[in-house]
């Protein structure tokens, strides 16, 4: 077997706790990559094993990776393709990233700091530093600050993920939890998501492989630390009305939409419309039906070069200025400051 050893000293996740780095002091991880012989007997399929050494000499095996084979998790044996990964420092001043989709694309990201709350499909999560949070292509989601500062987090977006018994780029089956907490494996999974950024950040010659083999770590790390939680979703008259009325502004919200369309299309009155949805969603139909192009509109900025005339049509507003004006005070910044901020702080594809 090929193998390739590599150690990585884990002096940026000391960083994030000077406090415990004093206490613990430097931990080291060690990746082992290698190939298994297939069926054929020839070096194909791959092979992952992370292994974390710390001060005091103690080694600990990472579960569920040690002495794993890409084939028993991924279809083929082919490992997903990390398109982007995004760093978002804490402690700026936030910039809104309001409900938005990616149509083949999933993303698993890591929060190393901050608090506050991740919307996906019609549920939502209390997040803290430590989490994980998941997310299926084709689902809509939100991560939103408790404060007017930045949530820390790594973000990474993938494709061609093709895991047994899943849809195509879905991470987790619906029914799980979207958000878990990493527990004592969240050193070792800050230490592997800073040395993907950085690989990605620097752009060292042959290291695509590299990349790949640690964001299939990470994934199959953060997807055995979901599998033992389910979620719950919300049930009941009010909630399935109001998942219906989102449903339809979902659909429909880059036309022009009013509270009395809405009512009239789903035969409910506007003030029982306005009340079950905002005691069930937080918010009112017309304030959700903005989010979601003003959310549109940002997946738009950085995926093409349409200019702010253009998206603000495509998202279903006339009037340009009242477009850039409503983008501004939701999201901290113009349409084009917007875009040019997220492509210096994007490693990896232009696209989302």
């Amino acid at each position: 077997m090929l193998a390739l050893l590599i150690r990585l000293v884990n002096q940026t996740a000391c960083k994030q706790d000077n406090e415990v780095s004093q206490r613990k002091g430097v931990q080291t991880l060690a990746f082992s990559f290698g190939f298994l012989p297939d069926t054929k007997g020839e070096n194909t399929v791959p092979r992952v094993m992370i292994k974390r050494t710390t001060r005091e000499g103690n080694d600990r095996m990472i579960p569920n990776v040690t002495q794993a084979n890409a084939a028993s998790h991924f279809i083929n044996g082919q490992l997903p393709h990390l398109l982007y990964v995004t760093k978002q420092e804490c402690g700026i001043h936030k910039v809104d990233r309001p409900m938005h989709q990616h149509t083949n694309i999933c993303e698993l990201l890591l929060v190393y700091q901050g608090y506050g709350t991740y919307f996906v499909g019609n549920r939502a999560f209390q997040i803290s530093p430590g989490d994980i949070l998941f997310y299926n292509a084709g689902d809509l989601h939100e991560v939103r600050s408790d404060f007017q500062t930045e949530i820390g987090t790594f973000c990474f977006g993938l494709t061609d993920l093709r895991l047994h018994g899943l849809t195509e780029n879905h991470i987790l089956p619906a029914d799980r939890v979207y958000a878990c907490a990493s527990g004592v494996k969240y050193k070792a999974l800050l230490s592997l998501c800073t040395m993907i950024f950085e690989q990605l950040t620097d752009g060292r010659p042959n290291s695509d492989f590299l990349i790949q083999m640690l964001t299939a770590s990470f994934v199959l790390i953060a997807k055995e630390l979901s599998t033992a939680q389910v979620g719950i979703v919300p049930t009941g008259k009010n909630y399935d009305l109001a998942a219906r009325i989102k449903s339809y502004i979902d659909t429909h919200y880059a036309e022009e939409l009013t509270l009395a369309k809405i009512s009239e299309e789903l035969h409910i009155s506007p003030y029982y419309a306005a009340h079950v949805f905002k005691d069930a969603m937080g918010n009112s139909p017309i304030q959700y039906m903005i989010r979601r192009r003003i959310g549109e509109a940002q997946t738009l900025l950085i995926n093409s070069e349409y200019s702010a005339t253009q998206i603000s049509t495509m998202v279903g507003y006339d009037n340009t200025n009242y477009f850039c004006t409503l983008f501004s005070k939701m999201v901290g910044l113009s349409p084009i400051r917007y875009r040019n901020n997220y492509h210096e702080k994007m490693c990896g594809q232009r696209t989302q």
